[in-house]
This record gives C-alpha cells, sequence and structure tokens, in this order.
C-alpha cells in the first residue's frame, strides 16, 4: 500500500543540497553537548512526499508536561553530622531566584522513605518502604590505566557486598570511542561483579596506554593547552617539520610518550588539514608556530567532547524506572584547560563547558554523580577541580586519592540519609538551564543539592537520542528497528565516498491523525554516522509530512532514499524515524565500509 496519494509523487526538498563540513560548527544556542562536525558529510534524499504543510487542528493541542524534578538534599551540622527530622517547612525551594512551592517532600532514613501525609512523598520515592537506589557505574577505557584503575575496581566489587538487596547495579565501559554494556542494572551481584572483573584484569580493556592515539597527547598531569615539548606525541602521520615555505605538508615530530617511554602514533589518515579546518582557521591565516598548538587544542577538546557525550549517552541509554539514581564516574586522566591556544581566536570550548553537558544531563535525568578517581601517584589539581565541580553542581561528592579505593561504599553511605523534594517546573522545552537553590531556614546547617535543570527541547532530546545510538549500540531497541539496506560505496577523489541508503520506513507503526482530505502522519527523519575513531557527524531533522486517504496497515511501508558522503573510512550509520505526535521512533543501523 502506497501510504501518499495526494499528491501522487513529489521530491522532498529538505534534504536537497545539505552539506555538513569540517569547518562548521554547531550554533552556541544549541544543546552544547554536541560535538564538533569532523565528517564530511552530504545528503540528498528523495522521497514520495509532500513538503511540511499545516497539520490539522484536530491533531493536536498544548501538551502538558508533568514531570516532577526531584532535588535530593543532604543536610548536616557543622560536624558533619546528618540532621533528621525536618519538614518540608524547614525548606526553601528557589528557581532562578524565585521561591516555588514544594509539591513532593519526603525524608530518606536508612534507606527508607519516612511515612507522610498523603499524596506528598515524591512519585518515585514511595511511601514508607525502602527505596531502590540505582548505581550506574561508568568506567573510561580510553583515559584510565590499567594498573592504576585497577585498586578502584576493585574496591567497587568489595563494596558491593555491603549494598541492600534491593540496590540495582549497572557497569559500562567506553573503549575506542564506543559504549559497550557489560552489565544492565540488576540485583545479582555475581554478575556485577564479573564486569568489574572483566575491566579490572583488562584482558578486553587494557587502558589508555594501548592506545597511542590518546596517550600520545597527555602530559603528566594532565594539562591540556600547553606547547608541545620533547617527550610529547602528536599524529605520526605528520612527520616532517613544519615550515613557513611548506605549511601544507609540514607536519610534526613525535618523540617518547609521556606516561611509558614509547612511541605510540595515531593513525596515518589523520591529515593536517582536518586539524586546522577543526580549529575554524585557515592556512593562509596561520604561521607555523601556532600548527602544533592549534592541532592539539582541537584534538584535546575533540577527546573530551566524546567522553563527556559518552557519559551523557550511558545516562540516557540506562535511565531506570523509580528510585534514586546515582553515576559512579571512573573518568581517569582526561584533557584538561582551556583549549585555547594563547593569542589564537579559535572558537573551541573550554574543559568547563564541554563538562556542563554531564551536569545537565545528570540534572535532567535525576542522577546524582560522584566522580572517582584512578589510583595516581601525582595529584592533577585541574581534573579533580572539574571532579569536584560535576559532583558539586549535580549533589554529589568526588571521591579523590585513597577515598576512591572505597568509593562504592561511601556513595551509598551517603545516599541512605537525605530529603527528597520535588516540584513541577513550567516547561516550555527551550533548552534553557535553570538555577536550583534550596535553602534551611535553620541556622547552622549546612546543605548539598543539585544546582540546576534543563528544560530539554524535544528537537535536542531527539538529537541526543540519535547520538545515543551512535555511540552504545548494544542498547539499541531491535523491536523497532526497520529494514533498508545501503549500496555500494562509491569513491570521490582520494578520500571520500558517497554511500546510498535506500529505506522503508515503518510509516504503519505511526499514528495517522484526521486531516481534510483524508490523513495526516508528521515524521522527522534524522540521519548520524560514526567513524572507527569515534567521530561524529549528524544534521538537523528532515521534516516529512505524508497524506494517505486511509489509515496506513500496520505493515505500510514508505520509500525513502539519501545519499551520504563520507570519508573513506569504515563508519556506522544510523537513521532514526520520530513521530512528532506519539513521540514513538524507529531506527535503521547501516556498517559501511570503503571499497
Amino acid at each position: 500500500m502506497n501510504p501518499v496519494a495526494h499528491p501522487p509523487r513529489r521530491t522532498c526538498p529538505a534534504f536537497a543540497d545539505y552539506e555538513t563540513a569540517s569547518s562548521v560548527r554547531p550554533s552556541r544556542r544549541r544543546w552544547r553537548g554536541l560535538p564538533l562536525l569532523p565528517l564530511a558529510f552530504v545528503a540528498a534524499v528523495s522521497a514520495q512526499a509532500q513538503a511540511p504543510a499545516q497539520t490539522p487542528e484536530a491533531a493536536f493541542g498544548e501538551t502538558v508536561d508533568v514531570r516532577v524534578i526531584n532535588v535530593e538534599v543532604v543536610v548536616e551540622d557543622k560536624d558533619g553530622r546528618r540532621i533528621k527530622g525536618l519538614t518540608a517547612e524547614d525548606f526553601r525551594l528557589l528557581v532562578d531566584g524565585v521561591a516555588v512551592p514544594i509539591d513532593h517532600f519526603t525524608e530518606v532514613a536508612d534507606g527508607r522513605t519516612a511515612a507522610t501525609p498523603d499524596g506528598v512523598a515524591p512519585p518515585s520515592a514511595g511511601d514508607g518502604g525502602a527505596v531502590t537506589t540505582n548505581y550506574l557505574i561508568f568506567v573510561d577505557d580510553d583515559h584510565t590505566i590499567q594498573a592504576f584503575r585497577r585498586p578502584v575496581l576493585d574496591g567497587l566489587a568489595d563494596g558491593l557486598d555491603g549494598l541492600m538487596p534491593e540496590v540495582r547495579v549497572a557497569v559500562v565501559a567506553k573503549s575506542w570511542g564506543r559504549l559497550e554494556l557489560l552489565s544492565g542494572f540488576t540485583t545479582d551481584r555475581t554478575k556485577s561483579r564479573a564486569a568489574l572483573n572483566e575491566l579490572a584484569r583488562g584482558n578486553r580493556f587494557r587502558g589508555a596506554l594501548t592506545k597511542g592515539w590518546l596517550n600520545a597527547l597527555f602530559q603528566p598531569g594532565g594539562g591540556g593547552t600547553s606547547p608541545l615539548r620533547t617527550g610529547t606525541l602528536l599524529p605520526a602521520g605528520l612527520q616532517q617539520p613544519i615550515s613557513a615555505e611548506n605549511p601544507v605538508n609540514g607536519t610534526f615530530t613525535s618523540g617518547p610518550a609521556a606516561l611509558r617511554g614509547e612511541t605510540s602514533p595515531l593513525p596515518s589518515d589523520l591529515p593536517l588539514a582536518e586539524y586546522v579546518a577543526a580549529s575554524g582557521n585557515t592556512l593562509e591565516r596561520m604561521i607555523p608556530r601556532t600548527f602544533e598548538q592549534e592541532a592539539r587544542a582541537v584534538w584535546l577538546e575533540r577527546l573530551l567532547g566524546l567522553s563527556a557525550s559518552s557519559v551523557s549517552s550511558a545516562m540516557r541509554a540506562l535511565d531506570p524506572s523509580g528510585g534514586r539514581k546515582m553515576l559512579l564516574l571512573v573518568a581517569g586522566n582526561w584533557p584538561t584547560g582551556d583549549f585555547r591556544p594563547a593569542g589564537e581566536s579559535l572558537a573551541l570550548r573550554t574543559d568547563r563547558e564541554l563538562l556542563t553537558e554531564i551536569v545537565n544531563t545528570a540534572n535532567l535525568l535525576g542522577y546524582t554523580v560522584y566522580p572517582v578517581d584512578q589510583a595516581t601517584t601525582n595529584p592533577n589539581t585541574p581534573l579533580w577541580q572539574n571532579l569536584r565541580m560535576i559532583a558539586r553542581d549535580t549533589g554529589g561528592r568526588a571521591f579523590l586519592a585513597g577515598a576512591n579505593l572505597t568509593a562504592l561504599s561511601r556513595a551509598h553511605k551517603d545516599a541512605s540519609n537525605y530529603y527528597w523534594l520535588g516540584f513541577a517546573p513550567d516547561y516550555r522545552r527551550d533548552d534553557v538551564v535553570h538555577d536550583v537553590r534550596v535553602e534551611v531556614r535553620k541556622p547552622g546547617l549546612d546543605l548539598r543539592a543539585r544546582r540546576s535543570f534543563l528544560d530539554l527541547a524535544l528537537d535536542t532530546r531527539r538529537q541526543m537520542e540519535l547520538h545515543r545510538s551512535l555511540l552504545f549500540r548494544s542498547v539499541s531497541d531491535s523491536a523497532s528497528a526497520f529494514e533498508g539496506r545501503a549500496g555500494p560505496p562509491e569513491r570521490i577523489g582520494g578520500r571520500l565516498m558517497k554511500v546510498p541508503l535506500h529505506l522503508e520506513l515503518p510509516v504503519g507503526a505511526f499514528p495517522a491523525m484526521p486531516g481534510p482530505d483524508g490523513f495526516v502522519q508528521q515524521l522527522e527523519v534524522r540521519i548520524g554516522a560514526i567513524d572507527r575513531m569515534g567521530r561524529l557527524a549528524s544534521h538537523a531533522a528532515v521534516p516529512l509530512t505524508l497524506r494517505p486517504r486511509t489509515p496506513p496497515s500496520s505493515d505500510a511501508k514508505f520509500p525513502f532514499h539519501a545519499s551520504l558522503t563520507l570519508r573513506r573510512l569504515p563508519h556506522s550509520v544510523v537513521v532514526r524515524v520520530d513521530d512528532l505526535w506519539s513521540e514513538e521512533s524507529s531506527e535503521a543501523r547501516f556498517e559501511i565500509s570503503p571499497k
């Protein structure tokens, strides 16, 4: 059945002539977590669809979002002792400096909610029973060192025995720019311990020292912007000295890796031009001495942006229903600093700006973040400051130095006694971050709580879902997958390829609303790609309005064709279809390899 009957055939212009090149950066008005688009990405689509039109009034009205924002508040006296027995009247809740009513309130003591009047306890807290606590343990294998993280992981495994039976634990690892779910949320301690042991032993996850392309960019102490010195690596594919006479082919000299004294080159298919284009500069405007600084700054920003997006994707993919949510973040040696070389006006973000994505996502989903440092012999002050910032702004604590060896036990103790406040904001879905401040009316008390919440726009949320699917394929919902195929890649020049996609969109799975001449379906199509280095490319949604004369059958398909221009490297491509009315979605994944 052809779901489009009026008109019989039109070309959808929304994809035509769309191009995102490596020099293009997303608008700062949009979600800051979206990374620099480093891949050449051109799409041209033809489909049997009308251009988007005004939807009939019967199809939509105001959507009322009643989702409650939960604020977990820890109250202590000056000696660090927890204060119990407070009531809602003892707190004052302010959003953007304006006092708002506390719609829900309960006290959690020793992991159980206190009895409260009917309808007062937050919906996810329950009333008078044990609170389900969910621990998501995230380990960044790309930035941690196996020998340094092993004591920390062994401590996490030992801490499993001290958890209450209803506590659920999940373990996720990021390795080679991809996410892998080692153990989903479970109360089975055997599964969680096996996942932690796999990471600790390093059979598959061997840490940053096996990833010379990453380890090469770091110096002891984790600084991110100082000029290159002897003992620091940059792309080994760029190996001839830079000179004013030969800036395009000029390259960097590699030396011993800082952490182990060995040469660990980057892949040779990452030429200087990519770093220059990604920085937003041109070779004509640059002088040779700035090449190495700018290339290093761009790459460091990209690495930290990928790590921050990976943590956010893990939280979104593993968003458990009910109970309190905790993230134990074993980050390792993340890049730190202002990734803008002195004297150069690059459009690069600082580490604080990049890490804001983690804070916003955690506060959006209700995660309290507990950063955990790997064991180290040299304090890394900039990194520790960043970890403390993430903990502070989400209501958690940072476990550094010796505290990291008992991180899970400490987090469990910290989460056993607190106050649970809830309020329902006036959602506008405009991607604005709102300040949250909690005050306690009794003098002499200190408190700790989240500091913000993100009023996430629907378009941004869908883009984040696409990003999550690219990074975290192991949790993709196969039940929602649709059919399609990728044609053979066609080589374009020396470094690009064109890949045709032929899709059968499952329009029968989405609702059709009554319209003037039959029915209307309002969909959006998004396409994203990720290469073997974890570099992502995606673009804005393509609106697709379908007008069948009769409701499509449940198995109805709609032909949709796209042509992608990518670098000649292996890619994973995800196509996502979102229904704008039901918020249902469907995805297709393709593995692309050049000839």
